[in-house]
């Protein structure tokens, strides 16, 4: 379905009406950034079922509305420009905008799905497990997380318990990991199907963490040495002085285009990690243990708002019992 054709609501083209009418877009962002009043929003106003709208046909809408504010961006207010930053970012490294693309969630019920199984399951069976011998295997049981499929029944473009050997790249796979090969693209994403607690100023009962890995395989790229360009000629004044001449020489204006490094190819890898502070309910997006961008609620997080607040209202109350993670960006600060 494509809702590009259908009726969207008026405030979508407020960029191109005068400055009032911006206080009823920024009213607007609130139904924007959530899925379920979204796909209300949408099914009432179209005369269309909920169950036929996708978590695509969302993110076409909200693609639209943030496609009208970068062409007025002086009506946007600044939480606008802020939550259409991630639809227009232009920085984005290769693996990354493979990454936006593929998680979708469209692209991305299995995971999600496995997720609210075992979450959801998780904080009922912690008790039952907590004395069994295989604490991990019991609660995979009570949860109904199925069992690693084996690595010859890994599909391309489906998840699946990652085990042992080499993945379609070539390396090691990540075993404990869930695993997905999108052939394609050259590409394997893995995903850390345990949600972890985050040591921060001390504190282990206050932030979790999810954990993407892309790994893809780039082209090799051949460097260029730099380039100088001449505009013009070059212009000489004289004046006379009496018996005395004195001449100016002026060069012609030279640009030099600076060479570019060559680039090997071969199999490259980041690490994303989205870190969710249960108190303040806001999520930190994380590439190579960096922050990229700012703190956003996790109600405002994008595509991807549905899935961390759900781990939000399921994970945060059994924080204590999570396994700490490595992550130690703030442990200190």
């Amino acid at each position: 379905m494509n809702f590009k054709t259908l009726v969207l609501p008026a405030v979508i083209a407020l960029p191109f009406l005068a400055p009032l009418s911006v206080a009823k877009a920024e009213s607007f962002l609130s139904t924007l950034s959530d899925n379920t009043k979204l796909r209300s929003y949408l099914s009432s106003s179209n005369g269309v079922p909920l169950s036929e709208i996708s978590n695509k046909d969302l993110n076409e809408v909200r693609q639209g509305y943030c496609g009208a504010m970068r062409l007025s961006p002086k009506y946007a207010t600044t939480e606008e420009k802020e939550y259409c930053s991630q639809f227009t970012e232009l920085n984005l490294s290769d693996s990354e905008s493979l990454l936006k693309d593929i998680t979708e969630p469209s692209h991305n019920e299995t995971v999600k799905n496995n997720n609210i199984q075992s979450i959801s399951a998780e904080k009922d069976s912690h008790s039952e497990c907590l004395n069994a011998r295989d604490y991990e295997g019991c609660i995979r049981v009570k949860s109904g997380v199925s069992s690693a499929t084996a690595n010859n029944q890994c599909k391309p473009n489906q998840w699946c318990d990652a085990t042992s050997g080499n993945d379609i790249l070539g390396m090691p796979q990540i075993q404990g990991w869930w695993m997905k090969p999108v052939p394609t693209k050259r590409m394997v994403l893995y995903r850390q199907p345990k949600i972890k607690k985050v040591l921060v100023r001390g504190d282990t009962n206050r932030y979790i963490v999810r954990e993407i890995i892309s790994r893809y395989y780039q082209d090799p790229r051949a460097g260029t040495a730099p380039t100088t360009t001449t505009i013009g000629s070059s212009r000489t004044n004289c004046s006379d002085l009496g018996s005395t001449i004195s001449c100016t020489t002026t060069p012609a204006t030279t640009y030099t285009t600076p060479g570019r490094s060559a680039r090997p190819g071969g199999v490259r890898q980041v690490l994303y990690q989205d870190v969710i502070d249960c108190e303040e309910r806001t999520v930190g997006h994380h590439v190579d243990g960096n922050i990229r961008g700012k703190w956003k609620s996790v109600k405002n997080f994008g595509p991807h708002s549905e899935e961390v607040t759900m781990l939000a209202d399921k994970v945060c109350p059994i924080i204590s019992n999570l396994e700490l993670s490595d992550f130690k960006k703030y442990a200190k600060k």
